[in-house]
């Protein structure tokens, strides 16, 4: 995770909710225009998506990291 113009924070991604949009990207070259050219020569769409899920778990690891705890066993 970057999250500089160069290398974005893909764990805000736009696209990162929905499965086919994020091989539009990875795979099909959805945003070659923009810079982010297709890893089809390096990814297959099975890996591409396991590379989505795991920028999702890491997305819900630094909300979870972010929100403060609440409820009794946190409330000394």
């Amino acid at each position: 995770a970057r999250g500089d113009k160069a290398h974005p924070d893909l764990r805000f991604s736009d696209v990162l909710g929905d499965a086919d949009a994020w091989k539009g990207v990875m795979i099909d070259g959805a945003r070659a225009e923009m810079g982010m050219k297709s890893f089809r020569d390096v990814l297959t769409p099975e890996l591409a998506e396991a590379i989505r899920a795991f920028v999702v778990s890491q997305a819900h690891e630094a909300a979870a990291a972010a929100t403060p705890q609440t409820g009794p066993a946190f409330n000394h």
